[in-house]
């Protein structure tokens, strides 16, 4: 799990894989204990995709099964690439009334948005999802206190998936 207890954070943190669902939880707070430190206040966890980079290049996007608190969750994926800061984006959050609730999001590869070291980088290319290295998810929306997001299930899904997921179909 990537913290910002290194960056002097104070973050009670933890990921845990329960029988139905993968729980990332914690408390975040902003107050440093580094004089050198600006900004605090994230947690984040990543899972190594077994063995080798996995090809997903037959898909064009992931559905996700969750439940979160309301936050403003990440999705994080680290594709093989000559840049070794690449890391592509997608958000998951939810209204007041789909809190606490089993929602399905579904994040189209062409939509996420590539990021390295904490930026959103000028050039934006698409995701090759030829190479994946590692799949994660974070939490860094400014505010302090409890965070909880339940993931039922991860999945690489086709342009068509994607539609019925958007009508309901799925």
């Amino acid at each position: 799990m990537l913290h910002e207890e290194e960056n002097g954070g104070n973050i009670n943190k933890g990921l845990k894989v329960e029988p139905n669902c993968a729980v990332f939880s914690g408390r975040i707070s902003k107050i440093s204990t580094r004089s050198d430190v600006a900004k605090t206040g994230f947690a984040a966890a990543r899972s190594h995709l077994p063995w080798c980079a996995q090809d997903v290049s037959e898909f064009d996007g992931m559905a996700i099964r969750f439940k979160s608190d309301g936050r403003r969750y990440n999705i994080n994926i680290t594709p093989e690439s000559f840049f070794s800061d690449d890391l592509y984006q997608g958000f998951l959050f939810v209204g007041p009334e789909d809190q606490n609730r089993w929602v399905t999001a579904t994040l189209p590869f062409k939509n996420l948005l590539l990021t390295g070291q904490g930026r959103i980088k000028e050039y934006q290319r698409v995701l090759d999802s030829s190479e994946l290295r590692s799949i994660g998810v974070s939490i860094a929306d400014g505010e302090e206190g409890d965070f909880k997001l339940e993931i039922e299930w991860i999945r690489a899904v086709r342009a068509e998936e994607i539609q019925h997921f958007k009508e309901g179909k799925m």
